[in-house]
């Protein structure tokens, strides 16, 4: 919180480039003490580049979509992740999150999509999400799954089949990833 009062401080420069910085770093100081608010206004207090404006934004929305989720309200953290696509590229790590949001909304066949190409990166995260989605799938059941209004006939079958070689390669790459976390 020192930084982001001295940098209040500067922010009352007349010096336009001083003022541009000050709000830069009041922002940066704010995002890292988690102020995602606080960082969002400090953004405002002075005019910033395009590079500066577009990294702030997507930092205070990827943000904004974390704490979201974490309260359980995954609407609101897909429509942070949905603003945060318009002016970035999808990091693997926020595309890990869009799937389990989709989850635990009831959207399988979007998180199985999600999922699938982040897994197709070679992300871990992503892979074990897949499991949980997959295994989540046959927890919930036939009827469950195809009574569902949000996902059609075709989305519910592709949920709830899972041959034993898509299983072991899972439980194979789950495996992979957590020895290379020991290294």
């Amino acid at each position: 919180m020192e930084a982001a009062a001295a940098f209040e401080v500067a922010l009352r420069a007349t010096s336009d480039a001083t003022r541009r910085d000050a709000s830069y770093g009041q922002s940066l100081a704010y995002l890292r003490t988690g102020l995602i608010d606080e960082a969002a206004v400090a953004a405002t207090k002075a005019p910033q580049d395009s590079r500066r404006a577009s990294e702030l934004q997507s930092t205070i929305l990827a943000e904004r979509a974390l704490g979201a989720f974490e309260k359980g309200h995954y609407g609101a953290a897909l429509m942070a992740l949905d603003q945060r696509a318009q002016i970035a590229p999808e990091r693997i790590d926020l595309m890990v999150l869009r799937g389990y949001a989709y989850m635990n909304i009831g959207r399988y066949d979007d998180a199985r999509r999600v999922l699938e190409a982040a897994a197709g990166t070679g992300s871990c995260e992503a892979l074990r999400a897949l499991a949980v989605l997959r295994d989540q799938g046959r927890r919930l059941g036939k009827r469950q799954l195809l009574s569902s209004t949000k996902i059609g006939f075709m989305e519910a079958l592709r949920a709830l089949v899972l041959t034993d070689l898509q299983l072991r390669e899972l439980q194979e790459a789950a495996s992979f990833c957590r020895t290379q976390r020991r290294v």
